[in-house]
């Protein structure tokens, strides 16, 4: 009977089996080995669930992932950057490093996720705790500390001076002191979705599509405000993003709603012929929105102002596979489904292509020193510093 489920199905069911048991029924049939065993979508889908890594805009199928999924028990950590208020990590000193250099984590444990925070950095590790590192002000330094969070937390994002995540009981926390994080949902909301840090505020999304948003100043009001159910028609918004002064949401009919202030004015983005813009995931970093579209492995990146968008897509982008992109205050990057790195802007030392000094890389380059040997599966830029996750081919 189980044969008679088609390759989908099973991925779908495997999901929710030990990686032992999966490795047991794989064995017995060539179907079952076909679907499982040899399904790279199947493995970052089990790293995902088992190791806390952070999904990207579409799977990425060119990757050995159960070959990875062993290695996820040793992921390496590095920085690059400016490296005042000790933001590149422990032990990594104050000085600019502008090639990717590992960074030493070990007291801290495996780290899944890292975010950029204007002055510091956060990591989510693989049992759920979350460190920071650097400065959430920009005013002296702190060595890694444990953000004091009361459960495992799932997920993890880095605003210019503050934090959130969500935990594992489907909470969303935010904090701007590394002692006092806040709830931003009660008891009465509905389930928590996501919880993502904008330029200065923060947007929590609700399993019923609906949205509540808080500037850091109003933090310890944000869980007593209403939940605001956006006019979306029929549709449901299924994930949210915020940059500097902007939300979005991507909608389950594959739609992009953004607004400003008022969430009540959200509006649609559309291509120049006035059709929606097709999206099945989006990032949002400082004034720069992402679109993905996972049917066609492409991504548009809009620049956002106070009145308008305007498509500032690199053209290299379109044949990289790009599945994540990440900006810090000058500086962009993307992450491919190869586990490369492509870096441009600002010529500083976060591009980790070398001193350029000051002067403008208009495009992407791959880094490459500092990341051989290496399958990057993460990537987090910030002020002027930049992180990613690997771990060894």
């Amino acid at each position: 009977m189980l044969l008679d489920l088609g390759p989908d199905v099973l991925e779908v069911v495997a999901e929710y089996v030990d990686v032992r048991s999966l490795l047991q029924l794989a064995a017995t049939a060539r179907l079952l080995h076909t679907a499982v065993a040899a399904s790279p979508v199947l493995w970052e889908a089990l790293c995902v669930r088992d190791f806390r890594i952070a999904p990207q805009a579409f799977p990425r199928a060119t990757a050995h992932w159960a070959t990875l999924y062993r290695r996820m028990h040793a992921p390496i950590v590095l920085t690059w950057g400016v490296g005042s208020n000790g933001r590149l990590g422990p032990g990594a000193g104050r000085a600019t490093v502008d090639r990717p250099r590992a960074i030493d984590t070990s007291a801290l444990g495996k780290v899944a996720r890292i975010t950029c925070s204007g002055f510091g950095m956060h990591a989510l590790t693989q049992d759920g705790r979350i460190w920071f590192w650097g400065s959430l002000n920009g005013y002296g330094s702190h060595g890694p500390l444990p953000v004091p969070l009361h459960e495992p937390c799932r997920s993890l994002s880095s605003g210019r001076t503050h934090g959130c995540a969500r935990g594992e009981s489907g909470a969303a926390y935010a904090w701007t002191e590394l002692g006092s994080p806040v709830q931003c949902n009660s008891a009465k909301d509905a389930p928590v979705v996501d919880v993502v840090a904008g330029w200065s505020h923060v947007a929590v999304l609700f399993a019923n599509g609906a949205v509540k948003t808080s500037h850091l100043d109003d933090l310890d009001a944000m869980a007593s405000k209403a939940m605001v159910q956006l006019p979306l028609d029929d549709a449901r918004a299924v994930q949210v993003v915020a940059g500097e002064d902007f939300t979005a949401v991507v909608t389950d009919a594959g739609h992009v709603y953004l607004w400003r202030q008022n969430p009540m004015d959200l509006a649609r983005l559309n291509d120049d012929d006035g059709r929606p813009v097709v999206a099945t995931h989006a990032t949002a970093c400082f004034r720069t929105l992402s679109i993905f579209n996972g049917r066609t492995n492409s991504v548009q990146c809009f620049a956002v102002t106070s009145t308008d968008l305007n498509d500032v897509t690199p053209a290299t982008l379109a044949s990289l596979g790009v599945c994540k992109v990440t900006h810090g205050d000058w500086h962009s990057g993307v992450l491919t489904s190869t586990g490369h790195v492509w870096t441009w802007g600002n010529g500083s030392a976060a591009l980790g292509t070398g001193d350029h000094g000051n002067r403008e890389v208009p495009t992407p380059t791959q880094v490459t020193t500092g990341l051989e040997n290496l399958f990057v599966f993460d990537i987090g830029f910030g002020g002027w510093h930049s992180a990613a996750l690997a771990v060894a081919l």
